[in-house]
């Protein structure tokens, strides 16, 4: 008796925490170009990442979107090829609807616009998605 109690205890935990938070997504940005480079994320919300410098091939940087809903606006990565500020224009971009419980990575390059690499438990639609789990 005491071992369903906390098990449906336990169920209903998780569930609640998983309506609660719809979108918590942890993304990698990875760099495939030698030399530096620079992302930058808009969220969902209109608030914008932290500044991301890429040093050399392989370079990786991680952080998470967490909120209710995240599908509501596109996520949009840009990259630069120096650090952004006035006067400083992206030569990248890629945008997408995303949302799911999960993660992404994304792939920045010197020479063209950054894309979606693989992504697990992420639906993404209407900009640049990949397939699940590539």
């Amino acid at each position: 008796m005491l071992t369903t109690t906390i098990s449906l205890l336990i169920a209903v935990t998780y569930l609640l925490v998983t309506l609660a938070y719809t979108c918590d997504i942890s993304v990698n940005v990875i760099a495939q170009t030698d030399g530096p480079i620079y992302a930058r994320f808009k969220f969902h919300n209109g608030t914008k990442s932290k500044i991301y410098h890429l040093r050399r091939k392989d370079d990786k940087k991680t952080l998470r979107i967490k909120d209710s809903v995240c599908n509501l606006q596109p996520t949009i990565l840009r990259t630069y090829q120096k650090h952004p500020g006035p006067g400083v224009k992206s030569f990248g971009k890629t945008s997408a609807f995303i949302e799911g419980v999960g993660s992404a990575n994304y792939l920045v390059y010197r020479d063209s616009a950054p894309r979606m690499g693989m992504r697990v438990g992420v639906t993404c639609a209407f900009g640049g998605c990949t397939a699940v789990g590539r």
